[in-house]
């Protein structure tokens, strides 16, 4: 197996500066000042109540005492909550816009969560299938619940509203209720009567009620399930009723031109119905299969089910384009949300074993084949909306047998009905009963106290249950007129009217109206107290929909008026987390304050303050207390005080101060936590539209969760801040100069978690979008702008996208060198930067240039810890260069500036090993090595990340020895460092890869497999599927898995590997031509040799656009296709072709 040698490349340590800031080239960066405005008592007071009242239009009456008064209450009080179902089908949708909205049945869960947090919404379900995407809530208000849901289902799928609108059904109360019961029958599906509906509903029956939210979609759906039992067991619907399943099979024994015991069958996906499937082919007369599942139990269980003589071959998934290579018919029917087979897959594949096109029937939604594979002429794909030529033929017999069902179906909705509208008096019942005890214990009460202590015990409790019997009597009748025994529509018309007259007779409305409320906001609370980590994992998916809106260019202007006094000059920021985008060339960690919290126009238009009481005068007086407070201690002090006096929606403003406060003092996260849900929900209560404030404390809410390294909780606030700040940008609802300072921090807040949790590239989006941020508020040449553009350069070196990262490093140097001048320490910073880059591309000589210009800058500043370090650098470019013996004169000088067991002494060692080595100086470079080590295993506990990436330098050095055991021992214990650092999975992945090739090229094949699969997934988590390094892995599994003979999965991970590096690398790489030979080995080992050929013609050609510098290579390509054609002609070759395993690239870098 012909390899080549080269070193791994780990993500450099580069550091990323965060925020809005001053700069002063001496010192750390100054804080942003906060200029507030002056403010009396009485303008205080008019704002604090301007805040609080924002979504009421007069300030002296509460939203619930407004809503009391408005003719809203009938609709509230007098109106029952309605049932609805906003519904998609195969009737009235196509399968593309199904398969977008279809939510997979592990999310149930959270769906629900979200849409009963909805302001109408009190109770709801899902049920998603192939055929249907049906929500049944129960609606405060059946048009705005409506609306509420179909905007959810927008949002969650990327489809316009007015898309769905087109498409969807409504049905409301009976006609909703009928709908389940005959969905569950079976009499609404694509094959009527089938089972499998029935399972489904049962399934989301469970669900609510494992949710817990209400009682009426629970019993609704329980109610379904019966009424579907009863159907199946009285009538003669499902007697030799077609399933989806079994209309599948057929649909592909219709367009099979061969019988199907001679056709080789694939099933993917062992669930319920790709079990049916089997099933089915298997009474069609089908003995052998291939069934691809994740797990082999469950495909071991059907074949035990199954009758003698039937073969059922069990296949992993990663073999899918191997077996799908050799079968004739492919079924799939998996829960994937991504498709199995796309256009590139499949047109890779030999023809089919007989002449005619392979056939695809996917009954999966969302679809596991795209709507592209049908382009090819060699394949033809059916999907679940294809199966209903199959079903109509029997179509008269199904409609007469669904006649059977429908009074049976009748029945059961008027037994849910009836029990339904029994519910509808029981406030009025309690409520009446509350308000008459009420009064009752108030008379007991005073007669007691009128008569003193000369009522005994006795005769207390002789007059309690009078009274009570009194009380009970006088109710019984009107209890008699307002139950409903579900008799009849007259009946029911009287008793509302009795309830109604009760309603206004003793002045429960307005009680009423109240329990709903509090019944709505305590279920919303219990919502976001028990499924906030549930619901934030969907808005990752939510976000990416979301397109930013770029505006103008405004100056901004920020200045907080809410959350200072006169006196006071506080500042209202959060401290940046930093962006440790692991680069260990620059290891000095720069900190930005960001981000200003716009209050400046809540004050406006105050009027005449009315006469203060001297309860308002005490809590003015906290306030202004708290404003002025200089210490944490202090204000910590007044929040607890301002707790007893305040009511917790008034503290919102307070809250987030002094959590933002406590953020940007480096304060316990738990604490800024505490005071930013204290705020949140102040400000995002019921009803309250979402504002600019809600997404500042959303904003510290994602800060806090990210210090205590919940990362998937703080993404989840954060992207919700977002969407808010988006929407209020786009809508024009908020002044931009006041969105755009929260939008870049929650931008740069999420890049810090997207890095944590080792998503670099997606963290270079949220970088791009915070430096657009900044484009459109500073002048181009600002300093601000110079510090920007680095950051983002230092993101793209972290993903080794050398290329993408110069222009924004050359920018930055001459934004710097302008504002500046040559001899700041922003310009060394940004040369050096400069240097990391050149090396990576491997411009050597640039790269040096650069590093000899930083130094003398560092030099006049007296850095001497970054000179030691651009010293290093620059040994390693001179070993890069060849230049060894300069190399190691620079090393052997800085070696003396440095403390006996430094890291930074460790780093020199480490360099100069590499100059040794490549003096072929083996035991001096081993003596620096073990020096190097020695040092660094006393550091693994405080600098676990740089300790991890030196291990890894020194594995190479061993490596270049062939010192093979060496180099996996340290690597492996790198890896055992790197493991317990979720943000470093980056590095993670590329030690795996690292040794997964030392042990594929040193012969122990099998144990390199795991590594390099390791490898695979979390390279393409940190730097995207299309990364080269993703591809060096994938040609490397292949290689392996050549080796063990399996060349069907050999030629899989091979085409991948090329479809990779021919868009990262361009299909003339030299390491491109490399994966294509292999891919070419590949099918020649599957004795698949016209496709063998082709790939290696093409090799050929690619070989050939290198002209002259590539005639070697050219003439064993083209010795490898003449033997290639001979082997197709039936000749025997006696040349071996070698497949060749890919290292990921040589870059040279510094330390």
């Amino acid at each position: 197996m012909a390899v080549s040698n080269a070193s791994v490349v780990l993500s450099p340590n580069l550091e990323t500066s965060s925020s809005w800031y001053h700069h002063n080239p001496s010192s750390s960066l100054d804080l942003i000042r906060i200029h507030t405005l002056p403010m009396n008592k009485m303008t205080r007071r008019g704002l604090i109540q301007r805040v609080r009242c924002e979504t009421s239009p007069s300030s002296d009456s509460s939203p619930l005492d407004q809503l009391k008064n408005s003719p809203a209450i009938d609709r509230y009080t007098r109106e029952r909550s309605s049932i609805v179902v906003i519904g998609l089908s195969f009737h009235t949708s196509p399968l593309e816009m199904r398969e977008r909205l279809a939510i997979p049945e592990a999310e149930w869960p959270l769906a629900i969560t979200q849409l009963c947090a909805l302001n109408h919404i009190e109770e709801a379900a899902v049920l998603s299938t192939c055929n249907r995407i049906e929500i049944y809530v129960s609606a405060l208000s059946r048009y705005r619940g409506v609306k509420e849901v179909t905007e959810w289902m927008s949002k969650r799928s990327g489809i316009p509203v007015s898309d769905i609108c087109q498409h969807r059904f409504l049905l409301y109360n009976k006609d909703a209720t009928q709908h389940l019961f005959q969905v569950s029958a079976g009499l609404e599906s694509l094959v009527i009567g089938e089972n499998q509906i029935q399972s489904q509903v049962r399934k989301a029956e469970q669900v609510v009620k494992q949710e817990g939210f209400g009682r009426i979609i629970s019993t609704l759906f329980e109610k379904a399930n019966k009424a579907g039992k009863r159907v199946r067991a009285q009538t003669n619907i499902a007697s030799g009723a077609v399933s989806v399943s079994s209309a599948a099979v057929e649909l592909a024994l219709t367009k099979l031109p061969g019988s199907v015991s001679s056709a080789m069958m694939l099933v993917i996906g062992a669930g319920e119905m790709g079990k049916r499937i089997i099933e089915h082919l298997v009474a069609k007369g089908c003995t052998k299969m291939v069934v691809m599942n994740r797990s082999e139990d469950k495909v071991a269980a059907i074949r035990k089910e199954m009758q003698s003589g039937v073969e059922i071959i069990y296949k992993p998934l990663d073999e899918i384009l191997a077996c799908a290579a050799e079968a004739n018919v492919i079924f799939t029917s998996t829960s994937s949300e991504t498709p199995l087979f796309l256009k590139e897959h499949v047109e890779i594949l030999p023809p089919c074993p007989a002449d005619y096109a392979r056939l695809f029937v996917d009954i999966s939604v969302p679809r596991n084949v795209g709507s592209c594979v049908a382009e090819l002429d060699s394949a033809r794909v059916y999907n679940v909306d294809d199966l209903k030529e199959v079903v109509a033929a029997n179509k008269e017999d199904r409609a007469r047998k669904s006649m059977e069902a429908l009074p049976i179906i009748r029945e059961e909705t008027i037994e849910f009905e009836g029990w339904r509208d029994s519910l509808q008096t029981f406030p009025t019942i309690r409520k009446l009963r509350s308000k008459t005890e009420r009064i009752r214990a108030e008379c007991v009460e005073k007669l007691i106290s009128k008569h003193g202590n000369g009522m005994d015990k006795k005769t207390r409790e002789a007059v309690e249950k009078q009274t009570r019997i009194i009380v009970n009597n006088i109710l019984d009748y009107p209890m008699k007129h307002l139950r409903y025994d579900g008799t009849g529509s007259s009946k029911l018309r009287e008793t509302l009217e009795n309830m109604q007259a009760v309603n206004r007779i003793y002045e429960l409305d307005g009680e009423l109206l109240e329990e709903k409320i509090r019944a709505k906001k305590d279920k919303n609370e219990r919502i976001f107290s028990t499924r906030a980590p549930a619901m934030k994992s969907l808005s990752i998916s939510l976000i990416r929909r979301l397109h930013f809106h770029k505006i103008s260019p405004i100056p901004l202007s920020i200045h907080l008026n809410a959350a200072s006094s006169s006196s006071s000059s506080s500042s209202l920021i959060s401290q940046a987390r930093e962006i440790s985008t692991s680069c260990r060339r620059t290891n000095d960690l720069i900190k930005r304050q960001f981000w200003v919290n716009p209050y400046r126009n809540l004050n406006t238009h105050v009027e005449e303050p009315p006469e203060i009481s001297s309860s308002d005068k005490e809590k003015i007086d906290l306030e202004e207390a708290f404003e002025s407070a200089n210490t944490t201690d202090e204000m910590v002090r007044l929040f607890k005080e301002m707790e007893l006096s305040f009511e917790g929606n008034e503290l919102g403003l307070s809250a987030l101060k002094l959590g933002l406060h406590l953020d940007r003092e480096g304060e316990d996260p738990e604490k800024v936590l505490s005071y930013a849900d204290k705020a949140l929900k102040s400000f995002d209560g019921d009803g309250n539209k979402p504002n600019l404030l809600v997404a500042m404390a959303l904003q510290l809410m994602g800060s806090a969760n990210y210090g205590l390294k919940r990362f998937s909780d703080s993404l989840g606030y954060l992207n919700r801040a977002n969407r808010i700040l988006v929407k209020l940008e786009a809508d024009g609802d908020c002044v931009v100069e006041d969105v755009r300072p929260v939008l870049h921090a929650v931008q740069l807040e999420l890049a810090n978690v997207k890095n944590a949790m080792g998503r670099r590239e997606e963290a270079i989006e949220n970088l791009k979008k915070s430096l657009e941020i900044k484009e459109m508020t500073f002048d181009e040449d600002s300093k601000e702008m110079g510090v920007a553009n680095r950051s983002l350069a230092d993101a793209y070196v972290a993903v080794l996208n050398f290329n993408e990262a110069l222009p924004y490093a050359l920018k930055a140097l001459e934004i710097h060198k302008k504002e500046l001048g040559n001899n700041s320490a922003e310009v060394a910073q940004d040369r050096r930067l400069l240097g990391v880059i050149y090396s990576g591309l491997e411009q050597h000589d640039k790269a040096l240039e650069q590093n000899r210009l930083s130094q003398r800058v560092l030099k006049n500043w007296g850095m001497k810890l970054e000179l030691i370090r651009a010293e290093i650098d620059a040994a390693n470019m001179k070993v890069a260069l060849g230049k060894y013996e300069e190399a190691i004169d620079i090393l052997k000088s800085v070696v003396q500036q440095t403390d006996k067991d430094s890291e930074m002494r460790a780093m020199v060692f480490i360099s100069m090993s590499k100059a040794l080595v490549n003096q072929q100086k083996f035991a001096e470079s081993k003596r620096c090595l073990e020096f190097a080590c020695e040092i660094l295993e006393k550091k693994e506990t405080a600098l676990p990340v740089e300790v991890a990436e030196a291990y890894s330098e020194v594995a190479m050095q061993y490596e270049s020895m062939n010192e093979f055991e060496t180099a996996i021992s340290l690597l492996q214990k790198t890896l055992g460092i790197l493991e317990k650092l979720p943000q470093e999975q980056h590095s993670e992945g590329s030690v795996s890869a690292r040794i997964g090739w030392l042990l594929l090229f040193s012969g122990r094949v099998s144990q390199a497999v795991p590594y390099l699969e390791s490898a695979a997934e979390r390279l393409k988590e940190s730097f995207g599927a299309k990364h080269f390094g993703v591809g060096y892995v994938y040609n490397n599994l292949g290689a392996a898995y050549l080796e063990l003979g399996r060349p069907q999965s050999a030629a899989q991970m091979f085409a991948v590997a090329k479809d990779i590096m021919d868009v990262s690398l361009g299909p003339n790489h030299v390491d491109s031509i490399d994966a294509c030979q292999n891919l070419s080995k590949a099918y020649a080992g599957m004795g698949n040799y016209s496709l063998a050929v082709e790939f290696q013609q093409r090799v050929i050609n690619a070989w050939d656009n290198h002209g002259d510098s590539a005639k070697d290579e050219m003439k064993e390509a083209k010795r490898l296709l003449e033997d290639l054609r001979l082997k197709a002609r039936g000749g025997v070759s006696t040349n071996k072709l070698l497949n060749k395993a890919l290292p990921l690239p040589k870059t040279s870098h510094s330390s």
